[in-house]
C-alpha cells in the first residue's frame, strides 16, 4: 500500500507552488517558445484550470485507498475508538455543515 502521509499536503503545495507569477512566467515563456508569442496569458489560465480539474479528479479517485490506509494508521492509536464510530463522527459533521450551508 502507499504511503499516504503528508500525500495531500505534498499535491497541494506543487500545485500552489505552479501559481506563483514567476513560475507562470516561466512557464509561460515556455508554451511560447512551442506556440509561438501569440499563446498568452488567456491560454496559460485555460491550461491551469485543466490542471485544477485534474487535480480534483485525482484526489477523488486516490480518496478510498486514502480512506483505508487512514483507517488502519488510526487503529494503532488508543484515541481511536471503532471504525463505525468514525465513520458516525463524520456523518454529523458532514450533515452540520450541511445544515449551516442553506
Amino acid at each position: 500500500m502507499a504511503d499516504w502521509k503528508l500525500h495531500g499536503t505534498h499535491r497541494k503545495e506543487n500545485f500552489e507552488y505552479g501559481l506563483f507569477p514567476e513560475h507562470m512566467w516561466d512557464e509561460l515563456r515556455r508554451y511560447q517558445e512551442v506556440f509561438g508569442d501569440e499563446f498568452g496569458i488567456d491560454q496559460l489560465l485555460k491550461i491551469k484550470d485543466i490542471e485544477a480539474k485534474a487535480f480534483i479528479a485525482e484526489s477523488i479517485c486516490d480518496a478510498p485507498e486514502f480512506f483505508m490506509d487512514m483507517l488502519g494508521v488510526s487503529r494503532q492509536y488508543p484515541e481511536f475508538d471503532s471504525i463505525s464510530g468514525a465513520l458516525r463522527e463524520l456523518n454529523e459533521i458532514a450533515s452540520e455543515y450541511l445544515e449551516n450551508k442553506k
